[in-house]
């Protein structure tokens, strides 16, 4: 599909508008579009039908090449002036190639202020636009709460280039640092969340490439946020000169703090980065940059960059106020930048790439050993240096052992203790060095591909986060053959980025590679070998080989009793992963593993971990009913990942949807509602629409948004739920999609297509009976097929299915609610199978239970509404009524009635039908207005049976009042939605017939 020059800009302000709009609307949206351009329509379609944000180049070929319109004097641009989607509010930044502004969405969809970018719109070429459309999905995958995200990118309809990012109210790192005047130790500390964020972004495959004091914002919470973080990637083309951005064939810089192979034009990798966070180090310790200048110029600052010897930091203290700034003196100040910050500053510093810290993670555990006296691996491994941080840690206990010493002439075991310990350390960190040094060399290959000096450089520069792993996992084999510590690290980190891409068959393939080459090098006793068993059974747990990781799970738990491990993170982690392979087969089971897990990990310091295990407790006492533990469980989970990640954690949407769940159970809606739009608002802002977790939140919202009547929102949501889980798992994934494929299935069923729902259930069915055999999933989706089955008269089938559940149920000890379901919709299907006792014994078994924690009893609604439709069959009209009003009566009675119309549309048409069996046609007429009214709004009013039944109904009542025209209206739409529908149980078909035969006789006559 060809797209005209002209279209261009048109089409820009179209997709940002259309992926601004909920995913329900979008239909709608371009529909509305198509009635005044098709073509355009029809090109915005085809975008969103791409598999992947990432597959999107052979689209980008139609495009033609982007003439961006003069630049103009940006000064001149007034607040209040819309840019894309943006308006702004003031300018806060301005730099030689683009102007900074304070903005905000102009159409309100989104309240935070936005940092907006403003690229000088003449010094880019034909190409920006294209690179904007390309580059934003993977700068916007970097959310750390460290770093300010890219949100948008684009182009106005003027030719102005516009990046929103986040706006972070903070000052420069420089600022911040002296204005507070902080320590040697607060600066490593304050510089560490840089390192963070860095090393996060290089295990991202991105390079930030323009490192610099004003990139990195410090907020008043001591919070360290880097900004452009990959932009500098985007402002690559035709920048003007004599700014203060340098650009050399394709690459941004900014001079000071640049690396020597950015001033020498060779390939860039993520040692680039190592050395200008070196530079901002050196200038954070001592207030100076590492360059001795013969003369203050560009070309000496070149020179001194390249090929210049860089000083020690300690002998770069020459003033007091400097001193001051960092809360010592001058002479204090240059005692503790000698030795260990000297050697790692200088180590960070090196000319040659492969000479620096072989990772930014390995800068920081430096700098973090340095902080805890403990040798440095970048320092020169002496005994005396070993000697000296022992001492230094140790001052207390050394003197107390040398007392000893002197008095038990005990001196030469304490020296070879001693002597044995530092040797141990120095083959740790020797170890830990040799395994950085071939993480990097690693990481610099794939880098190299991804550099404008290879052959075909275009290629080069559009190559996609999928291709770089892609490349990774090829060269892996033979580049780190001779590094199996290093290989198995790479593999883990590799396995962990696909399975974020929803590529679940590439992670198990590299999870089960990183656990050959454990047990190769540790053996198939080690701990680490267990670990990888451990990550290699969470990474099948929803893929079609999750019937391996039940022997994987046992032989780890083998490998841990073997070496006494009983309380260490791996433990908690395969008692976690224990417990998710037992949830739907022994409930019991599971709560004790998930209840070990928790205690293991609550008893160490906070982490990712941790939250994970709250998540696995909360989801557990969901299952076994205890909705307030899971809710307490839940919300310690929310702290401990706030407390971790304050700007954003994957894990959180997950919290927040869960939570919303158990505040349902408590009938606490509008809370549930609240935390349900948190967890989709989370999602938004650490990733796409097409990320998995933006798919759950999306799905949850929208489940609860059905049941409380939004049911048209409410499945718009899940079925896009449906869809993009189907595009990122895949129908053969055994865990998640078929959880929220069961979901939107049981929207289908009640709002009326049951036949789609049925064909959603049989596929769930025939995955489950596949992969997860006899477990609760399972038994769930045989009984809402038995529901749709009984709509369709087919009741033999349905109570097979019901009768297979119910084994399921007894195999895994269920108990509680889905029990109480199991045994409703058998009274349903017998119901509609015109068989009451059955019915009514069915009823009987369900234990009705009134919560301490809810205002109505879910279960005592829904027997009462069963008992009134099955007193109504047998004709006995009294009790019906009397049920009938009993449910009424609790919906009335409840401040949370509301939020069961379902149920309250239910009771009006039951009391209605029994008021017209009394004969009191005058009080079953409003009733059944009500009912019909209510069925209309919340289900398809072209499709659902159970409203072709109420208008019958209400059709029999007009009738008896002689309003035929109104009756004949009534049977005509209930006979349309019949119509509909191939194969319908007698339940419904027969009083419509009926009272299509009396509508003739009485016109008849």
């Amino acid at each position: 599909m060809q797209v005209s020059q002209a279209e261009l800009q048109t089409l820009s302000r179209l997709l940002d508008e259309l992926l601004d709009t909920p995913a329900s609307a979008r239909a709608g949206w371009i529909d509305a579009l198509e009635a005044q351009d098709v073509h355009l329509a029809n090109t915005l379609r085809d975008m969103l039908s791409r598999d992947s944000p990432f597959e999107t180049k052979d689209f980008l070929k139609t495009l033609p090449k982007f003439e961006v319109a003069e630049a103009s004097d940006d000064e001149s641009l007034p607040a209040g002036q819309i840019v894309g989607p943006y308006r702004l509010i003031r300018e806060i930044g301005r730099g030689g190639m683009s102007t900074v502004w304070l903005a905000e969405r102009a159409d309100g969809a989104v309240k935070r202020p936005i940092a907006l970018k403003l690229p000088h719109a003449g010094s880019h070429g034909a190409q920006f636009a294209e690179r904007l459309v390309r580059e934003r999905v993977i700068l916007g995958s970097l959310t750390h709460p460290h770093i300010a995200r890219l949100y948008d990118a684009g182009v106005s309809v003027t030719g102005q280039p516009y990046l929103a990012a986040d706006y972070v109210d903070g000052v420069t790192i420089t600022e911040f640092c002296d204005q507070a005047k902080l320590n040697v130790r607060e600066r490593i500390q304050l510089f560490l969340q840089v390192l963070g964020a860095v090393q996060f972004a290089h295990a991202q495959l991105v390079i930030h490439r323009d490192l610099k004091p004003s990139n990195i914002l410090v907020t008043a919470q001591r919070q360290a946020v880097l900004i452009d973080f990959g932009i500098a990637k985007l402002l690559v083309e035709g920048a003007a000169e004599d700014t203060e951005l340098t650009l050399h064939n394709g690459r941004v810089m900014t001079l000071r703090y640049a690396s020597p192979e950015q001033i020498t034009h060779q390939p860039i990798g993520t040692a680039s980065d190592t050395y200008s966070l070196g530079v901002l180090l050196f200038e954070r310790l001592t207030g100076a940059l590492p360059y001795k200048l013969k003369r203050e110029s560009r070309g000496a600052l070149e020179d001194a960059i390249v090929t210049g010897e860089l000083p020690r930091p300690s002998a770069c203290v020459a003033s007091t106020q400097v001193a001051e700034q960092r809360a010592t003196t001058a002479r204090r100040l240059r005692a503790l930048l000698q030795g260990d910050l000297d050697t790692v500053v200088l180590k960070a510093l090196k000319k040659a790439p492969a000479e620096r810290y072989a990772t930014v993670d390995a800068f920081a555990q430096d700098l973090q050993r340095y902080l805890v006296d403990e040798p440095v691996l970048a320092a020169p491994d002496s005994k005396r240096h070993r000697a000296n941080l022992f001492l230094r840690r140790h001052l207390l206990g050394i003197a107390v052992a040398t007392a000893i010493f002197v008095s038990l002439s005990a001196g030469l075991a304490v020296a070879y203790w001693q002597w044995a310990r530092a040797a141990a350390q120095a083959q740790v960190a020797e170890s830990e060095a040799r395994t950085s040094r071939a993480v990097q060399g690693f990481l610099q290959d794939i880098f190299r591909a991804n550099s404008s000096e290879q052959a075909d450089p275009v290629k080069a520069r559009t190559t996609t986060a999928r291709q770089l792993l892609d490349i990774g996992r090829v060269k892996i084999d033979y580049a780190l053959a001779d590094a199996p510590l290093a290989k198995a690290d790479v593999l883990s980190t590799l396995a962990s980025m696909y399975q974020d891409l929803g590529l679940i068959d590439d992670a198990i393939a590299l999870a089960r590679t990183r656990l050959q080459v454990t047990q190769q090098h540790y053996g198939k006793s080690a701990t680490a070998t267990a670990a990888a068993m451990i990550d290699l059974a969470g990474a099948l747990e929803s893929s079609s080989s999750v019937a391996e990781r039940a022997a994987l799970l046992r032989d780890a738990g083998r490998i841990l009793d073997t070496n006494g491990d009983t309380t260490s993170p791996t433990r908690a982690a395969l008692l976690r992963n224990l417990a998710d392979e037992y949830y739907d087969h022994d409930l019991g089971r599971a709560m004790n593993y998930v209840e070990q897990a928790a205690t293991i990990m609550r008893g160490r310091p906070p982490s990712d971990n941790l939250t994970s295990t709250l998540v696995s407790l909360a989801v557990m006492c969901g299952f076994s009913g205890d909705a307030a533990r899971g809710e307490a469980a839940y919300k310690e989970a929310l702290a401990n990942s706030l407390r971790l990640h304050p700007g954003g954690d994957s894990e959180r949407p997950q919290i927040y949807t869960y939570l919303g769940d158990v505040q349902r159970d408590q009938q606490r809606f509008t809370e549930a509602e609240r935390s349900y739009r948190a967890a989709a608002r989370e999602a938004r802002a650490i990733g796409n629409e097409n990320e998995f977790e933006t798919v759950r939140a999306d799905h949850g919202l929208g489940l609860h948004l059905f049941l409380a009547g939004q049911t048209r929102e409410g499945l718009a949501l899940m079925a896009s739920a449906k869809a993009r889980i189907l595009n990122i798992r895949g129908p053969e994934d055994s865990l998640i999609t078929p959880w929220i494929m069961t979901g939107y299935a049981y929207g289908q069923l009640r709002s009326g297509n049951f036949e789609n729902a049925l064909r959603d259930l049989q596929k769930i069915e025939a995955n489950q009976r596949k992969y997860r055999p006899g477990g609760r999933v399972l038994a769930l989706v045989l009984e809402r097929k038995a529901w749709a089955l009984s709509i369709q008269g087919r009741v033999a089938d349905a109570l097979g299915a019901l009768d297979e559940a119910a084994s399921i149920h007894a195999q895994i000890h269920e108990q509680g609610a889905d029990l109480n379901s199991h045994q409703l919709v058998r009274a349903r299907v017998f119901l509609a199978a015109d068989r009451v006792p059955e019915a009514v014994a069915a009823l009987a078994k369900v234990r009705v239970t009134q919560s301490a924690h809810t205002s109505i009893s879910t279960s005592a609604l829904q027997v009462a509404i069963a008992e009134a439709a099955a007193a109504l069959a047998e004709h006995r009209v009294t009790d019906a009524i009397h049920h009938a009003a009993q449910a009424q009566g609790m919906l009335v009675a409840s401040p949370a009635g509301a939020f069961f119309p379902h149920e309250s549309a239910e009771a009006l048409v039951l009391a209605g039908k029994a008021a017209l069996a009394a004969h009191d046609d005058r009080s079953a007429q409003p009733l059944l207005e009500q009912g019909v009214t209510q069925l209309t709004q919340l289900y398809d009013a072209t499709a659902s049976p159970e409203l072709a039944d109420a208008d019958v109904a209400l059709a029999q009542c007009q009738l008896d009042l002689g309003n035929r025209a109104i009756a004949r209206s009534l049977l005509t739409k209930a006979a349309a939605i019949q119509h509909q529908h191939t194969e319908l149980s007698p339940h419904f078909t027969k009083p419509l017939q009926t009272q299509l035969a009396r509508l003739g006789r009485v016109t008849s006559a």
